[in-house]
């Protein structure tokens, strides 16, 4: 268990190290805003079809499906308030 943590925080550590290098960059940012909003859109249905086939009960799922969406809807209102910024 303590081998896959360490290599899920050197993964986070690799992947804000790139970031924090090349983030200045207005497509990756972009980019990346949008692939965290579409995973957590998919996260969304994932649960929503896991309540439906009763692999989970709906009170867990609905908590999941909540919390996923406001964070797609906060890195969005994000990515166009930053976007209004630039132009």
């Amino acid at each position: 268990m303590s081998d896959r943590f360490l290599v899920e925080i050197g993964v986070l550590v690799i992947i804000f190290m790139i970031l924090k290098k090349y983030w200045y960059v207005e497509k990756v940012r972009y980019y990346f805003g949008a692939s965290v909003i579409g995973l957590n859109v998919f996260v969304c249905w994932l649960y929503l079809y896991l309540a439906i086939q009763n692999v989970m009960p709906w009170p867990l799922a609905w908590g999941k499906i909540f919390l996923h969406g406001l964070v797609a809807v906060i890195v969005w209102t994000f990515r166009e308030v930053i976007k209004e910024k630039d132009e």
